[in-house]
């Protein structure tokens, strides 16, 4: 469903410890539906290789699923050096009843309509 699509770049993955898939798929069809293009980077994702393939592949966003079972504090550690090792420009979106609610510089949503109206608006932005 992305390979054709010229939206914007869009990274989705779980932090690390986070096995959990059915939610990530979720936002990866979400994600195509509005034109983005999906790099699925998949579950238990080191936060060093999240920014590193972020950097490289020039992404306006990345999205993370977050399951009911991860640690709050391991999950606020590691949105946060996420957060600071990412260009400012770079989006984070976080979803799932694991992901916290209020983060700096850390979107969050708790619907999958939330989610689809916020990239519908980013790919407007990154025409």
């Amino acid at each position: 469903m992305s390979e054709r699509r010229e939206g914007p770049r869009v990274l989705l993955t779980t932090l690390p410890g986070d096995l959990h898939r059915l939610g990530l798929q979720m936002c990866a069809v979400i994600t195509a539906l509005t034109g983005a293009r999906v790099m699925y980077l998949g579950p238990d994702t080191p936060v060093e290789e999240i920014v590193r393939t972020a950097s490289g592949e020039s992404v306006a966003a990345i999205s993370i699923s977050i399951a009911p079972n991860m640690d709050p504090g391991q999950v606020t550690g590691n949105l946060t050096k996420l957060r600071k090792h990412l260009d400012s420009n770079i989006e984070i979106a976080v979803g799932g009843t694991g992901a916290p609610s209020k983060l700096e510089g850390i979107n969050t949503f708790d619907s999958f309509k939330e989610y689809y109206n916020w990239l519908s608006h980013l790919r407007q932005i990154n025409k």
